[in-house]
């Protein structure tokens, strides 16, 4: 598995692959994206920023996400650790489901806490629907520790606040 900076030309399969994660969610009961969110100006705006990772496998996209230092205005309730100063978000991390529970995901956590400390970020931030038991299970495993939880509009069940604090070598 290669991840790479994702491009205009990514983009059509990031959709169809968020559409497949999404109709899986949504048969677990798991309301987390919508026919709103994530949109394709958002996806696009990801791509122009260079914030979205693809993971490639065979030149096929087998997972997708972006990363920034944007972050959500709900989360400022959260009692974040305070020795963080530097905080890099994920967002919309999604693998295809042919590939879930084969350790893609894991891999491209692996890709992101690298990519963070290269950056010089000191901890990394997500918010992770509370019914996403597999998504939650991810992060946890990873070091992901739950923080509190928020609401976004349009949802009545609340995204777990998580923090992984990053070990800089």
């Amino acid at each position: 598995m290669q991840v790479v900076l994702a491009t205009t030309s990514h983009l059509e399969q990031v959709l169809q692959n968020l559409k497949a994660a999404n109709q899986k969610l949504l048969s677990q009961g798991v309301y987390q994206w919508d026919d709103t969110y994530p949109s394709r100006e958002l996806l696009e705006a990801d791509i122009e920023q260079q914030a979205m990772y693809v993971a490639l496998e065979q030149n096929r996209i087998t997972a997708s996400v972006s990363v920034d230092t944007k972050q959500p205005n709900a989360y400022s309730d959260i009692s974040w650790h305070p020795a963080t100063l530097k905080p890099l978000m994920v967002h919309r991390l999604c693998v295809h489901p042919e590939k879930q529970g084969q350790g893609v995901g894991r891999r491209m956590l692996e890709f992101i806490e690298t990519h963070a400390v290269e950056q010089g970020h000191d901890c990394i931030r997500v918010d992770v629907h509370a019914h996403n038991i597999a998504a939650l299970a991810t992060y946890g495993n990873r070091n992901f520790k739950r923080l509190g939880e928020v609401f976004f509009p349009r949802r009545d069940v609340p995204f777990i606040c998580m923090e992984k604090i990053l070990v800089s070598s």
